[in-house]
């Protein structure tokens, strides 16, 4: 418990966003290899043409004006993946996706804690 204290006492004492959790750092490469690497064929062709739908979406519109749904479900976090991997190709940035989410009258308890650590990152 006192790791978690000193941990959130360094964060608030740093500038915002200057941790940069070290597997975002390098999503974006690992889902384009992913894409060009995979012995599952049927699957790499999913995932680049998943790839060139954004891609053409962030060529298309700017960037603040897209925005993805997000339930904190499987497709969903693998959307969120996908899109913040072309995001950090494209600006060669840390990704600021816009995304909505829509409360159920009864959430689980362990995916509302999953949405807001999603949020946080």
């Amino acid at each position: 418990m006192e790791v978690r204290k000193a941990e959130q006492f360094l964060r608030s004492s740093l500038p915002e966003n200057c941790i940069v959790d070290p597997v975002l750092a390098t999503a974006g490469l690992d889902v384009y290899d992913l894409a060009s690497n995979t012995n599952d064929s049927q699957f790499a062709t999913v995932l680049k043409s998943s790839i060139k739908v954004i891609e053409e979406a962030f060529t298309s519109h700017k960037p603040d004006s897209l925005f993805i749904n997000f339930n904190g479900g499987k497709d969903c976090t693998a959307l969120l993946h996908v899109v913040a991997a072309v995001w950090m190709k494209k600006f060669n940035t840390l990704p600021k996706i816009r995304a909505v989410h829509f409360k159920s009258n009864d959430p689980f308890p362990e995916l509302q804690e999953f949405i807001v650590t999603t949020i946080k990152r």
